[in-house]
């Protein structure tokens, strides 16, 4: 079963606040599962980028593939990027629209003691509310199932 990691720490923010001004833990801002809370843009003039840091699984999953997601509005091309250290394993940009749309690309992991999600690219109109990673499963373990 597949296990999702959700932003547990803030590693840098530029241009970004959480709708009120704050600029401290914006990870709990994009790891709630809820759209009511987010990051937006915060200048006309200079791209806004937060990065975030991602628990380790706690079940250590093979290399493979996981899937990142985030969800975005607004006006601009944002991008979503994964790191492990400082290695990029894959990125999506997106166009956003007026309504909250959730994007998702596939990275192939290799470690998960130090991933890193960025998100750039956000002017004063751009909003992100959800960043996730869905990693694989353990290996091993049960498989549930019937025989007839």
């Amino acid at each position: 079963m597949a296990q999702i990691l959700r932003p547990d720490e803030q590693i840098s923010v530029s241009n970004v606040d959480n709708g009120s001004g704050g600029t401290t833990n914006l990870h709990n801002q994009i790891n709630d599962e809820s759209d009511t809370t987010y990051i937006r843009g915060t200048s006309i003039f200079f791209f806004g980028s937060l990065t975030v840091g991602l628990p380790e699984p706690p079940n250590v999953p093979p290399s493979g593939d996981s899937t990142v997601y985030f969800r975005i509005k607004g006006i601009g091309n944002i991008t979503c990027e994964i790191f492990q250290t400082t290695t990029s394993k894959g990125s999506l940009t997106k166009t956003s629209t007026d309504s909250w749309t959730t994007w998702s690309f596939t990275a192939t992991l290799t470690d998960y003691s130090d991933l890193r999600v960025t998100i750039s690219g956000l002017k004063i109109e751009d909003y992100v509310s959800e960043v996730w990673v869905e990693v694989p499963g353990a290996p091993g373990g049960l498989e549930m199932g019937c025989n007839f």
